[in-house]
C-alpha cells in the first residue's frame, strides 16, 4: 500500500466499524493498518456495509439453527442485493486507535511521545520537538470545514510555533494558510512524510528534523549561570507579591516552563480558565525579561539551582547570593 493510499483512506475512515467494513475498505492490507491504527473491541455490530453499496447496510441477525454465525439482512422493501454470511469475527467492531497512531507518527518523526486530545479525538497534539519548544500536532478531520475549524482552534489555543500533520493538503485553503503564516507554524501532509511498512510501522520518507526546525521559536541567548540564578531571585519575588490564591505564577511557572505543558493543560492542572493563565505568563515576561517559551531552554538550570537551595548548608548562602544579584538592577 502506497503512504497516499494509506493516508487517504484513514483521512475518510469512520471511527469504528465491524471488521467485514474495515476489510471492504482495506483489503488485504488489514492487518498492517491495523498494527499501526486499529484496535479491536469487544461490541458487535449491528450493521454491517452493503459490499455492493447498492443500500444503507445489513442488519446482522443470529443464525439460531443449523451453525454458529451471522446473516447480513437488506431491509430494503425490495432488496436488490443478497443476504450475507458473516462469521463472528466479521461483525466485531474495530475502531481507529488515535493514541496508537500518534505514538507511531511521533517515533517515526523522531519527536517526543505526547498524546494530549485536543478537542476531538481526531485531532491530538502527539508529540514535541526539540524538547518542549515545538508541538506537533496530528489532524485527522475529513472535510474541509472541520479541518478549517481545526486550524482556527489550534491557532487559538497555541497561538505560534507548532507543526500541523494532516493526511493530504487538499483542505487546506486561504484561510488556514494565514492562521499558520501568522503563528509562524508549519504544516505537512502525512502521504509525503511517512510510509506503512509490510509489518505496520510507519518509515519516515524525508528528514523530519531538518523541516521541522524551521518552525521552532528563536532562542534567545543562552543565559549564563549568574543570569539563570538572578531570574530565579526574580521569579521568587514576583511569587511573594502576588497575593491571589488560584494558579499561582511559581505553579504556573513550573508546570509551563519546567514541564513544558500547553497553556491549557495549566489551566485544567490550576483549576482555572487559559486565560488566567496567559495573565500569568505575562507577569513572568515583565518582570523576567525572557519569553516563558525561551525559559523552558533554561529548566536544568532552574532545577539545579532550586536543589542547590534546599540543601541545608547552602541555603543561606544561595538565598542570600541569589537576593543581592536581585538588587543590582
Amino acid at each position: 500500500m502506497s503512504a497516499k493510499g494509506f493516508w487517504e483512506l484513514l483521512e475518510r475512515a469512520p471511527v469504528s466499524a465491524a471488521r467485514c467494513g474495515w476489510d471492504q475498505r482495506f483489503g488485504t492490507n488489514f492487518e498492517r493498518v491495523a498494527a499501526a491504527a486499529l484496535r479491536r473491541t469487544e461490541r458487535q455490530a449491528r450493521r454491517v456495509p452493503c459490499p455492493d453499496g447498492c443500500c444503507d447496510g445489513h442488519r446482522v441477525v443470529p443464525v439460531r439453527y443449523g451453525g454458529c454465525g451471522f446473516v447480513g439482512v437488506c431491509d430494503e422493501d425490495e432488496p436488490s442485493c443478497e443476504d450475507l454470511t458473516l462469521t463472528h469475527d466479521q461483525v466485531m467492531i474495530w475502531e481507529m486507535d488515535y493514541q496508537r497512531l500518534g505514538r507511531a507518527v511521533a517515533r517515526a518523526l523522531g519527536c517526543d511521545a505526547r498524546d494530549v486530545e485536543m478537542g476531538s479525538p481526531r485531532v491530538r497534539q502527539i508529540g514535541t520537538f526539540s524538547g518542549a519548544g515545538l508541538p506537533v500536532v496530528m489532524a485527522l478531520e475529513g472535510g474541509a470545514m472541520e479541518f478549517r475549524q481545526t486550524v482556527t482552534d489550534i491557532f487559538l489555543r497555541l497561538r505560534e510555533h507548532f507543526i500541523l500533520l494532516a493526511p493530504s493538503g487538499r483542505f487546506m485553503d486561504v484561510t488556514c494558510h494565514g492562521m499558520l503564516k501568522a503563528a509562524k507554524a508549519g504544516f505537512y501532509d502525512l502521504d509525503s512524510l511517512l510510509a506503512l511498512e509490510a509489518d505496520g510501522r510507519l518509515r519516515s520518507l524525508r528528514h523530519a528534523p531538518e523541516l521541522f526546525s524551521a518552525h521552532l521559536p528563536e532562542r534567545e541567548e543562552p543565559a549564563t549561570d549568574d543570569e539563570a540564578r538572578q531570574l530565579f531571585a526574580l521569579l521568587k519575588e514576583l511569587d511573594a507579591a502576588n497575593t491571589v490564591r488560584k494558579a499561582p505564577v511559581s505553579q504556573v511557572f513550573r508546570l509551563y516552563c519546567l514541564e513544558g505543558l500547553s497553556r491549557a493543560e495549566v489551566a485544567k492542572r490550576c483549576g482555572c480558565v487559559e486565560s488566567l493563565v496567559t495573565l500569568r505568563l505575562h507577569e513572568i515576561e515583565r518582570k523576567l525579561g525572557r519569553k516563558p517559551a525561551a525559559l523552558r531552554e533554561l529548566s536544568p538550570e532552574f532545577e539545579r539551582i532550586e536543589e542547590s537551595l534546599s540543601e541545608p548548608r547552602a541555603r543561606r548562602i544561595h538565598r542570600r547570593s541569589a537576593m543581592e544579584e536581585s538588587g543590582d538592577d
